[in-house]
């Protein structure tokens, strides 16, 4: 072998221990790298989780209205049940009286409706006024105050979590999450509770936190 082969043949070899090396450092760069990002991205979402709390609120399809004694039960039923009857078809929701002491209970799966009912009941009760012509007037004033405070509610929300220009229609259905649950946990604490987690988040990885905020709701 001339010497010009045998250093052509060095020069290949240690291209190719270079090639190798290069790759190996590579990927070793890639792995380390995944890893970094993965534990960043872990103590990202613990830090979010630390600094914020939760707290689950449990509802269900029905409510309970709690008496004063077991006489009033037959005062909301009325004469041939046409008290109990005008509350069930102004508001929508079933009155179940039963053995329960002091209480009555309220079904229906529409939870705004439920408060409607549980508020009117309550000023009926305490008015002492009880028939059918001031049974659909409490209601209907019930109705229209719940309607202003899911208004309020909404408003009050998305100022909160410093998202603005939402549609005033968007802006009550805000609202109307807090009488919703899903999963066994309220809508609206549930949406506020997503919103500042995906807030933090962004504010962690230098994004606009109220952007997300409002991107959090509509995905919700």
């Amino acid at each position: 072998m001339s010497g010009e082969d045998a250093k052509k043949q060095l020069v290949e070899s240690l291209k190719d221990k270079a090639k190798t090396e290069a790759m190996s450092i590579v990927q070793s760069t890639i792995e380390e790298a995944k890893l970094t990002a993965t534990q960043e991205a872990r103590k990202v979402i613990i830090n979010t989780i630390q600094r914020i709390g939760t707290e689950e609120a449990v509802e269900n399809c029905v409510s309970v209205f709690n008496l004063e004694s077991d006489d009033v039960k037959g005062r909301i039923i009325g004469r041939e049940g046409r008290n109990i009857r005008a509350i069930e078809a102004a508001t929508g929701v079933e009155i179940i009286v039963d053995d329960t002491p002091d209480a009555i209970i309220l079904s229906c799966f529409d939870s705004v409706r439920r408060e409607v009912a549980r508020l009117s009941l309550h000023k009926l009760v305490t008015d002492g006024r009880i028939h059918p012509a001031r049974i659909e007037e409490v209601v209907a004033k019930t109705r229209k105050q719940i309607d202003q405070e899911i208004a309020e509610v909404g408003k009050r929300t998305v100022i909160d979590l410093g998202i603005h220009g939402l549609h005033p229609e968007l802006i009550k259905m805000v609202g109307r999450m807090k009488y919703r649950s899903s999963y066994g946990q309220n809508l609206l604490q549930h949406s506020r509770e997503v919103a500042k987690l995906c807030g933090t988040m962004a504010a962690e990885l230098g994004l606009n936190p109220n952007l997300q905020n409002a991107l959090d709701y509509y995905m919700i």
